[in-house]
């Protein structure tokens, strides 16, 4: 499985609200836990595989009228070798 990375989001064509509102439907069924609801509601952020995020982008496109979401990776800085 991918590594998870922070991803930023934004939601277009309607209020924000909505799409956390049906992602939190989401969550409350088991095979939905890892939907970072709470996460998302307090940093505008969500740590999620890039499967993850993509599923979640086509699931509001088809099932929240009028709105998307847009997940983006934020970059990670570079690791520095100590030795």
């Amino acid at each position: 499985m991918a590594p998870k990375v922070e991803h930023k989001y934004a939601v277009a064509g309607g209020a924000k609200a909505n799409v956390l509102d049906f992602l939190a439907e989401l969550q409350a069924m088991p095979q939905h836990k890892w939907i970072p609801i709470e996460e998302m509601t307090e940093s505008n952020r969500a740590t999620l595989t890039p499967r993850q995020a993509t599923w979640i982008e086509t699931q509001v496109a088809k099932r929240v009228e009028g709105r998307t979401i847009e997940l983006t990776a934020v970059p990670q800085p570079a690791e520095v070798a100590t030795e």
